[in-house]
């Protein structure tokens, strides 16, 4: 897996996602937008639109270098975009065919069903506002590092890698420094691919 990128500007739900759910999906890729919603109050369930307009796609539901754990330089970086890709790549053509096949009432949908589901779980653990929830659901995984050498020294390089942006991600998502790196190790354990295929 090659985890190096030049992608700052990291999605936490898959731009492929978003566009298929834009208010403008004629429209040039850097044109779409999408409707977003400010919580007011969580526990009452109360929420306002955020602009008539809608959002960029391009900037909703993303955050600077959220899984970025090791920042090389100015430009490069190591984070999960590459296996992020893997996984999106397919979005919009498992929807299409889903819906086709759901429309003429063929039942052989398997494939499609599961590949949304990996993306949807995809959405899940790589939420920054589900952290608790994410080490909470996968514990086990905070007792386990990789033993193979290219995964193993990558892991390290999570462990201890260069994050400018740590405290202020944290600050922002409320959460603790230990609790994001080890977000990060379970993401890198969930991910990663320890064998062929």
């Amino acid at each position: 897996m090659v985890y190096l990128s030049e992608t700052k500007n990291q999605h936490f739900i898959s731009q492929a996602e978003l566009r298929l759910n834009s208010i403008n999906p004629e429209a040039n890729q850097e044109n779409q937008r999408i409707y977003s919603f400010e919580i007011i109050d969580r526990e009452k369930f109360s929420y306002e639109l955020s602009s008539d307009r809608g959002n960029r796609i391009d900037s909703s539901l993303s955050i600077y270098d959220l899984f970025s754990f090791d920042v090389v330089g100015k430009r490069l970086r190591l984070n999960f975009e590459s296996v992020f890709t893997k996984y999106e790549g397919r979005i919009r053509t498992d929807t299409e065919s889903l819906l086709s096949k759901v429309a003429k009432s063929d039942s052989d949908i398997k494939e499609e069903i599961l590949n949304l589901f990996v993306a949807k779980f995809l959405n899940f653990v790589r939420n920054p506002y589900s952290v608790d929830k994410v080490l909470n659901t996968f514990s086990a995984l905070r007792n386990f590092k990789p033993a193979q050498e290219s995964l193993k020294s990558n892991f390290d390089k999570l462990l201890v890698g260069n994050r400018p942006q740590q405290e202020y991600l944290c600050a922002q998502l409320g959460i603790t420094h230990n609790q994001y790196v080890t977000w990060l190790g379970s993401l890198f354990m969930l991910l990663s691919e320890f064998r062929e295929g």
